[in-house]
């Protein structure tokens, strides 16, 4: 019972040192990245107004400012309720892939590195918020490696014997080591 008490006071130490303290200093560097994106998008759209139409930059611009709004809240159940309505609605699919032709289709090759460093924090965030998760998932991901690598030596075992069965007297004679006497 002392274990159990032990362990779980142990794991509230760790929520408590991640979530509450390493979570949101992560989670205030990234909205700063985030902030420098849309900084630069704003750079680029007074620099280069008549190439970077209002269309790419509203876009751009409102994709920064939802990561901004949903930094906090990126996780599994939103990428699986994101991923369901994505599947499931023709209009949105449609609003994406417009999104995704607008920005391919810009001749200012930093509005697509401001893209796809928007996309790449966003996954981060998604990766920080999930990150407690890791000290409940690592245990399985060790079985699921064991497991792996018992059936992987099985097989190979099953494969040497059926080598050794299907090979003739005089080659597995060379198999055997000397002195030892197969029945």
């Amino acid at each position: 019972m002392a274990t159990i008490l032990f362990i779980l006071f142990l794991l509230s130490v760790y929520h408590f040192i991640y979530d509450s303290i390493l979570l949101p200093s992560l989670r205030l560097d990234l909205r700063y990245r985030l902030f420098v994106n849309r900084d630069k998008l704003v750079k680029l759209k007074i620099l280069h107004n008549d190439k970077i139409s209002d269309d790419i930059f509203n876009s751009l611009y409102s994709s920064i400012n939802g990561a901004l709004n949903r930094l906090p809240y990126l996780s599994v159940s939103l990428y699986l309720d994101a991923k369901k309505e994505f599947e499931s609605n023709e209009q949105l699919r449609n609003k994406v892939e417009k999104r995704i032709q607008l920005i391919n289709s810009c001749p200012i090759e930093e509005i697509r590195k401001i893209s796809n460093a928007t996309s790449n924090i966003t996954f981060f965030a998604f990766a920080l918020n999930t990150g407690s998760w890791i000290l409940y998932l690592l245990p399985i991901l060790i079985l699921v490696y064991v497991v792996k690598q018992i059936f992987k030596l099985a097989f190979g075992l099953k494969r040497l014997a059926q080598e050794l069965t299907f090979t003739p007297d005089y080659e597995f004679d060379k198999l055997v080591p000397n002195g030892i006497v197969v029945c």
